[in-house]
């Protein structure tokens, strides 16, 4: 607002924020106030205007004038005089500064003193922007101003004089005036901000006249821009990310929003986003906390589970934690990759860019397929195939000047993952002056390869007489060169290097696995300049196996890597912390083996590149420092002596040579304490000459080591060199010390140096002198204390806090009591801060500040119970929680001195018991736990404790109504209730003094209805307690066990069943209430559903619900629950029919007429209509439901019949019962007739139940036993019809058979017999099977039977002998009393055949064989008149033959007539049942093949054509696909099996020969077919010579195949090498394939490949050089993982500098194992 006065008006006000344009006379001068003063707060400030004299002059004639002006000038002139010290002024040309201007600030002090800048409260230490001019002025120069360089600018000085002043100054910077009004009237806005949208008015005047017009202008503001700054801050001690990665951290359009994808625990921490303009700024603020989550595998998908956890140390187990019910998910494909796009790397044509995988979706990855194709219109997708270790997308041979786009996918067993998608650009190619064509290219490298082949290879000639060059000598000169010796000259032959003879002079040749010094240090060198690899996995492997060397000859490694350091001073810092940390490994593991001269030359070296640069760099100096540290874990002396040459008095000492003598006193205590009193004395001068707070840090650090080491040696004397060293040794030199870092440094500006100050002083303490500590303490304590305000971090606070109170309590100091006040109210404001458990220095804060309570509790007990007992009663919630934490904390750690203070905690404890919060409750039983451990509960009142465990364990849920939890510390009713339920079993299983307690209070509470819900904690208690008692029988415990106990096997579940339901009545009548009964039935209808996976439970939940309905009278409601059951049931369940049915029977007991009519009613219902079909073709599936309910409703009524009362049923069984199942009685479907076959039982059963006690004459008798006959005919050809049966079910059905319906007809045959018990009646039974006056029928029959296996078949049929026998005397008219000499024979006979001695039974067996001669001579008789059905018949025997089938066909075999036609058959049978049939699909040339289904009988007589066949196939030319290729070498191995090595033998080597080139098929299929047919072959080559050696061709290509990507091709290499083994010729190598090689296990490629290496030297050494240049030829395989294979072979250096990083990384691995 602009406000134009022409004439002001004396003593006007205005108001705040008001911008007044002033046009004043030329008479008048303006004088702005502010009478309240430039601080003034008040929301309406009010400025005067003063009159005052024409500007600029003096009334010269008034006196007065004059000497007050006099007067004025005089106390000016004291002021600059007396007062200059207090003068300061900052002066600059404006406040206001535009974005890229310089901004000039020069500060004047009105005398000599030392001036400083500060920004905001932060010193600001940048020379180029801050320089001194003289004593009293400096001045602060901004070149290019930017937004963040706005804030409030302090100038202070320290004069000499002491005093000290500051002044300040806020400036602004801002990005240019954005919106102004141009000469035409046009209002210009630049850079639209959100802020700029809004009306504009444009207002219109008619010059000189009082006509106005007004016009609006709406602004929208669209592409809205927040200007903010965010920024990390992390509270974990780690390094903030140089720089966002934005394939994990990703902000919006406006930067307000910020996304991290794949949360890692490194992105904890505390997240600021600031809101910046020329005005003011705000922040929001808000802690991300990550959980390492705890990985709990082997759990079943989509299943509810109920989790907890408790911490395990060497002291016992802790406490539980709540309970939480966690639900599985399902394993699922896993999520898309992550393409690192800030990384992507393009070299000419090439592309890289790293790949991650951040969820694999619970399974593991098998692969990812990487799709790219040209951005262009009809371009193709190219695919490829990378194995789920990859971390890098490589592309090659791009189109230069194209667009691309990229697709990875990533996928695991249950699928893939959206794709990953990028796009990337393929730049021109670089025009270049000469270009080489691809031949010449070519010839560069042929003639590289040449020259150093010629090179190698005359080495070899030179050194170890062999190579092409010594061949071609021997060739030309006809002779042996000297040195060489040849395989063939015998033992003595090396056939390689010649070795050098040993000490001794024996001329023992040295091991051929071991190199010389010459190849340790080639391998060696090129490890070192692999060591800066890009890719950190071949930086890790290359420091490996730089590692594994240097095990092995660490002196020579070590020398290498200081050589190399020396000769390449130049080499980037990354490189050389690589090579340092490898000499500090070997350093650390080999110390020991390591010489005098090695170890000093390390430390020389260490020492130079620790100290090399002034400046401090972390990575490089830190690597030598360790090497320091590690070797002076052994020599000490030499360490110290190159350390304190750099560590002289009266200079200030590199910042790392500090540090290493801080971390030497951690790692080697004993033999650094010696040393230290001295580099105190020399450290002491240094501290005061210390003036940057990072040199500041490492002299406290180093303080707080030395102490720390100091305190350990004392600790331990009888273990320490010098057992005289004292504590005042160095009391003197760490008070000098401390004074310096308690009264100079402690109250620095820098947060990270406070708190290793802190940590320094308290460590320090311990060593102080008594007098000294007692003086410092009254200072000590309240400065600690004040550190709780000044950091956000209290964990080094408390700690350092602990150690003072240590140290002052072991010293029994007097005046820490006059701390006490503050002591307690501090430390009881951290201990009821929130804890964060997911942050571990607020866990470690909370367990020192409990700590510190622990040591002041030993010292003044009764102030600190009694200050803890009155903030019980604090009404801060905090406040109580903490208190609580406090109690529980002193009853653990302080027994003996809480023991006289039980009753007052006792009694001090109900008041919080009261209280309304969880949170309070939940720290409440806590203590209650505490207390419980340590007697307190025996005392009087213990019961309160015991009985507010129980009400807890009884809460109800908490009613949420759907609201989220916004405190995150809120403990809910189910978490309360499940630590009170674990409480409450920790009590009763752990404290064994409580049984007394708990075992009547337990009890007491487990009736009254306020703890109904606590009944199966409480349950679960008593029967430990119970279990307890009676195991120490205690006459307390009077509880009856003598009842004998069933296991789950003894058990008869149908008897328990119904004691169950005899129990269930029996207390449903005992309860009498029938409201409650029938709310019961009610409840458990409701639950059917619930046991729908468990049948034979809901089965007898049906039996309960009838038994309940029993003892229900409300007969509505009977008919209700039956309606209900009836309708809900799956009618489809045989079980659950079963059940229905037995339930409602068990109902008719009590409800007859309502069961009856409920299910005459139901079978008039709707659910017994069936739907019509579709133009009476088909059947839909409802009709066969509706023939399930039917079988139901049959079951009912049999149950019914059972069930019902006896006195009751027989009116009902004709006109209710078989009316209502009568009408089914024709039905077809085997399920109705079974169900009816069942009911007719039951109610069979009934009425002979009811036939006992009263007549009845069943008149449908004869109708349904025509019926069940009808059933049993229908049936007797079912079982051949489709579908056929399975084995289990056919058994089943003849087992069901076998049993039942032998013992049905037993039962019958008694009925009948008894009915007539007269040889005519006997002869009325067997007159329809087999006559009984034909004697020989029956014998027949058994006498086989007499030698059975089963002794009970063997008794029997003896017995049926003898009654046959006797029963035929009778016929003869003998009398019953008639003894048979010869009948009564066969009882001695039949107890010999229940004798188990083998002897007895062979010699039985031996008098029974008569009649077996006599069969087989009849089946001979029989065969010569019927041959053709006794054959048939014979034939038709189940194989195999039993010894009765076995005896005829042999019976018939001795007549040569009858054998003749016996053969004549055979053969025509072969001839029509032909072992093949006709497959009917097509090959790839069309028509159709016969498929053997047996044995190839002739395979063998047609092998040489066969095996041609199949060899032509695999050269067929016109087979693209190799499809034919294929089913050659398939059918090939099949056919092998059949195959005589006679017939394959000659032919082996050339089938080998044919397969060879399939071996590197990029087709996976073809190439595993081939290994697969290779191994097929090795039986048949054996022991040949020639068929060695082509195992020995083609060893190198299975060997590398190992690493296959296929793992189908794996497997197949695995089965080739263990069937080829033994043909190798090596014994060891035989047995480590046949060893390491199996399907089912893993293999370690690496120390696979090393093994067998060695074996190879010495078994094979003439063919070393054949199997080197094998290796080589895969080096340009098409997998670089064959690649890798081939590295791992012979780890050639050149392979490091190979494209792919997992090639470098096995070649850096197989290069670890050259030793």
């Amino acid at each position: 607002m602009f406000v134009d006065f022409g004439i002001l008006q004396e003593g006007r006000t205005f108001p705040a924020n008001v911008n007044v344009a002033l046009c004043v006379r030329s008479e008048l001068c303006a004088d702005w106030k502010n009478p309240k003063g430039p601080d003034s707060s008040d929301k309406q400030q009010s400025f005067s205007i003063m009159r005052l004299a024409t500007c600029g002059q003096v009334n010269t004639a008034n006196p007065s004038s004059l000497l007050r002006l006099a007067l004025l000038l005089l106390l000016l002139l004291l002021v600059l005089v007396c007062g200059t010290d207090a003068k300061m002024d900052i002066i600059t040309s404006k406040q206001d500064v535009l974005v890229g201007e310089e901004m000039l600030l020069l500060c004047k002090a009105g005398g000599e003193g030392e001036l400083r800048w500060q920004k905001d409260g932060e010193d600001i230490d940048d020379e180029e922007k801050v320089s001194t001019i003289d004593e009293t002025s400096s001045k602060l120069l901004i070149k290019n101003a930017m937004m963040q360089d706005a804030g409030k600018y302090t100038c202070l000085c320290e004069f000499e004089s002491g005093h000290q002043d500051e002044v300040q100054i806020q400036l602004y910077v801002y990005e240019g005036e954005r919106v102004r009004q141009l000469t035409d009237n046009t209002l210009r806005i630049e850079k639209v901000k959100r802020e700029d949208a809004g009306t504009y008015v444009c207002q219109a005047q008619i010059r000189g006249r009082p006509i106005y017009q007004h016009l609006s202008v709406s602004v929208v503001v669209n592409d809205q821009y927040c200007v903010t700054q965010c920024a990390l801050r992390s509270s974990l001690h780690m390094p903030r990310p140089s720089k966002f990665d934005p394939s994990h951290h990703r902000f919006n359009s406006d930067s307000s929003e910020l996304t991290i994808r794949s949360v890692a625990i490194a992105d904890y921490g505390e997240y600021i986003c600031t809101a910046v303009n020329k005005i003011a700024e705000d922040s929001a603020t808000i802690v991300l906390h990550v959980f390492d989550p705890l990985a709990i595998t082997a759990l079943k998908p989509y299943t509810l589970y109920a989790v907890r956890l408790a911490a395990l140390n060497a002291v016992g187990l802790g406490k539980f934690s709540d309970t939480s019910s966690v639900r599985t998910q399902g394993i699922r494909e896993p999520d898309s990759p992550v393409l690192s796009s800030s990384e992507i790397k393009i070299e000419g044509n090439s592309l890289s860019v790293p790949l991650k995988q951040t969820d694999d979706g619970g399974a593991p990855l098998l692969h990812f397929i990487i799709r790219y194709r040209e951005d262009k219109e009809g371009a193709e997708w190219k695919e490829l195939e990378l194995p789920s270790s990859a971390d890098t997308v490589s592309l090659r041979d791009l189109s230069f000047g194209s667009n691309y786009q990229l697709e990875v996918t990533a996928g695991n067993s249950n699928g893939s993952s959206m794709p990953a998608t990028m796009n990337f650009t393929i730049a021109e190619k670089p025009p270049s002056g000469r270009s080489m064509t691809k031949g010449s290219v070519v010839g560069i490298v042929m003639v590289i390869f040449l020259v150093v082949f010629l090179v190698v290879d005359a080495t070899c000639c030179y050194r170890n007489r062999c190579g092409l060059l010594m061949s071609i000598a021997v060739k030309l000169f006809g002779q042996k060169v000297p040195g060489q010796k040849m395989l063939e000259e015998g033992p003595g032959a090396t056939n390689g290097r010649n070795a050098p003879s040993s000490a001794t002079g024996s001329g023992e040749p040295a091991p051929l696995s071991t190199m010389d010094e010459t190849d340790v240090e080639q391998v060696t060198l090129a490890l070192l300049d692999a060591a800066n690899d890009k890719d950190s996995a071949v930086q890790e492997q290359v420091r490996k196996s730089m590692l594994t060397l240097g095990k092995q000859q660490p002196d020579r490694v070590l020398a290498m890597c200081q050589d190399y350091l020396l000769k390449h001073p130049k080499l980037v810092v990354s490189h050389r912390v690589v090579i340092l940390r490898t000499i500090e490994l070997i350093a650390s593991c080999k110390i020991e083996e390591i010489t005098s001269p090695s170890i000093k030359r390390i430390i020389a070296l260490a020492s130079d590149e620790m100290t090399r640069s002034k400046e401090v760099i972390p990575d490089w100096q830190q690597a030598a420092s360790n090497i320091l540290v590690a070797v002076g874990n052994k020599h000490i002396n030499d360490i110290m002596e190159e350390i304190l040459n750099k560590f002289q008095p009266g200079v200030l000492p590199h910042f790392f040579v500090v540090q290493t003598l801080a971390n030497l006193s951690e790692s080697n205590v004993y033999g650094m304490v010696p040393f230290l009193n001295a580099i105190l004395g020399t450290m002491l001068p240094m501290l005061s000459m210390a003036k940057q707070d990072n040199m500041k840090w490492v002299f406290s650090s180093a303080l707080c080591h030395f102490s720390d080491s100091i305190l350990e040696y004392l600790a331990n004397l009888d273990k320490a060199p010098d057992p005289t060293v004292r504590k005042d040794t160095f009391s003197s030199e760490i008070y000098a010390a401390f004074e310096i870092l308690f009264n100079n440094w402690l109250q620095s500006r820098e947060s990270k140096l406070r708190l290793t100050v802190a940590e320094a002083v308290g460590s320090m303490c311990h060593l102080m002198a008594s007098d000294k500590l007692e003086e410092q303490i009254p200072k000590l304590i309240p400065a600690v204390l004040s550190l709780y305000k000044k950091n956000n971090e209290h964990y080094i606070i408390s700690k350092s806090l602990c150690q003072v109170l240590d140290a002052s309590v072991n010293m029994g100091s007097r005046v820490l009591e006059t701390q006490l006040d503050s002591l307690f109210l501090a430390l009881h404001q951290q201990v009821s801060a929130p804890t964060d458990y997911n942050n571990p220095p607020t866990v470690k804060n909370h367990n020192e500040v409990l700590r510190c309570f622990s040591l002041l509790a030993n010292s003044f007990p009764d102030r600190l119970v009694m200050f803890v007992l009155q903030k019980l009663e604090n009404s801060n919630e905090r406040s109580r929680m903490g208190s609580l934490a406090v109690l529980r904390h002193l009853i653990n750690s302080s027994t003996s001195t809480m023991e006289s203070k039980k009753l007052l905690i006792l009694a001090s404890i109900r008041q919080p018991m009261a209280d309304h919060s969880n949170k309070v409750k939940k720290r409440v039983v806590q203590v209650i736990s505490a207390m419980a451990h340590h007697g307190y509960l025996e005392l009087e009142g213990g019961e309160l404790l015991v009985r507010f465990i129980v009400q807890h364990c009884a809460l109800h849920d908490t009613n949420q109504r759907g609201e989220r939890q916004s405190d995150p510390e809120e403990v809910t009713n189910e978490a309360l209730r499940a630590m009170c339920d674990s409480t409450l079993h920790l009590l009763t299983t752990t404290v064994g003094r409580l049984a007394d307690v708990l075992w009547p209070k337990l009890l007491y509470y487990l009736t009254p209805s306020q703890f109904s819900n606590a009944t199966t904690p409480l349950c679960k208690s008593l029967v430990v307690l119970g279990n307890k008692k009676k195991s120490n029988q205690e006459p307390s415990f009077n509880i009856n066990f003598t009842q004998e106990e069933s296991t789950a096997q003894s058990l008869d579940k149908k008897h328990w069943n119904e004691k169950l339901l005899k129990f269930l009545s029996k207390t449903l009548a005992t309860i009498d209430d029938d409201k409650w009964v029938c709310q019961l039935a009610a409840e458990a209808t409701r639950y059917l559903s619930t046991y729908n996976n468990a049948l034979e439970e809901k089965s007898f939940l049906y039996q309960c619900i009838g038994v309940t309905l029993q003892q229900c009278f409300n007969k509505e409601v009977v008919k209700k629950q039956l309606q209900e059951v009836l309708l809900t049931a799956r009618h489809s369940d045989a079980v659950e029919r079963e059940g229905v049915a037995i339930g409602i029977g068990l109902c008719a007991n009590s409800h007859l007429e309502g069961t009856l009519a409920k299910l005459d009613e139901f079978g008039k219902s709707d659910a017994f209509k069936k739907s019509p079909s579709i133009f009476n073709l088909l059947k839909e599936r409802n009709d066969v439901e509706v023939e399930k309910v039917k079988s139901t409703l049959i079951l009912c009524y049999g149950q019914v019949a059972l069930n019902a009362p006896p006195e009751k049923i027989l009116n009902r069984i004709d006109q209710d019962i078989l009316r209502c199942i009568s009408k089914h009685f024709n039905t077809k479907d085997l399920t109705m007739k079974l169900s009816l076959i069942q009911s007719v039982g039951l109610i069979a059963k009934a009425i002979s139940e009811c036939v006992k006690k009263q007549g009845y004459i069943f008149s449908r008798k004869q109708e349904l036993i025509g019926v069940m006959l009808c059933f049993i005919f229908d049936h007797s050809s079912v079982r051949p019809l489709d579908p056929v049966l399975s084995e289990n079910e056919s058994f089943d059905l003849l087992k069901a058979l076998h049993k039942d319906t032998l013992a049905a007809l037993q039962e019958l045959l008694k009925s009948v017999l008894a009915k007539e018990p007269t040889p005519d009646g006997l002869q009325n039974v067997f007159k329809n099977m087999v006559s009984f006056h034909n004697l020989g029928a029956l014998l027949g029959r058994l006498s086989p039977r007499c030698s059975d296996p089963q002794p009970a078949v063997r008794t029997a049929a003896i017995n049926s002998i003898y009654t046959l026998l006797y029963i035929q005397l009778r016929y003869e008219g003998f009398s019953l009393d008639y003894k048979d000499e010869a009948v009564d024979s066969l009882l001695p006979l039949r107890d010999r055949l229940e004798n188990p001695d083998h002897s007895v039974l062979y010699k039985t067996c031996s008098d029974l064989t008569k009649v077996r001669v006599a069969v087989g001579q009849t089946v001979l008789i029989l065969a010569s008149q019927h041959l053709q059905t006794v054959f048939n018949t014979l034939v038709n025997q189940p194989l195999p033959y039993d010894s009765w089938t076995s005896e005829m066909w042999m019976a018939l075999g001795a007549d040569p007539i009858v054998a003749n036609q016996i053969i004549e058959m055979v053969m025509e049978k072969l001839v029509i049942m032909a072992p093949y049939v006709d497959k009917k699909e097509y090959v790839m040339r069309g028509g159709t093949t016969k498929v053997a289904t047996n044995q190839p009988l002739a395979v063998n007589k047609y092998a040489k054509e066969l095996l041609a066949a199949m060899s032509s196939g695999m050269e067929e030319k016109d087979d693209p696909g190799k499809l034919i290729t294929l089913e050659a070498m398939s059918g090939l191995s099949k056919v092998l099996l059949y195959l005589d090595k006679k017939n394959v033998h000659l032919m082996v080597v050339y089938i080998f020969m044919k397969i060879k080139p399939f071996l590197e098929s990029e087709n996976d299929e073809i190439r595993c077919a081939s290994i697969y047919l290779m191994g097929n072959l090795s039986k048949f080559g054996s022991g040949e010579q020639v068929f060695k050696d082509q195992i020995h061709n083609v060893l190198v290509s299975l060997l590398l195949h190992l690493v296959d990507p296929n793992p189908h091709v794996v497997k197949a290499c695995k089965f080739a090498m263990r069937v080829c083994a033994p043909v190798v010729g090596s014994e060891q190598i035989t047995t480590m394939f046949q060893n390491h090689l199996h399907d089912d296990k893993s293999l370690h490629y690496g120390e696979f490949i090393n093994d067998l290496t060695k074996y190879l030297i010495q078994d094979f050494p003439g063919m070393l050089n054949f199997y080197h240049i094998s290796v080589i030829q895969f080096f340009k395989s098409n997998w670089p993982e064959v690649r890798a294979g081939a590295a791992m072979f012979i780890g050639l250096v050149m392979l490091l500098q190979d494209p792919d990083p997992v090639v470098r990384v096995k070649a850096a691995e197989a290069m670890g194992h050259f030793h």
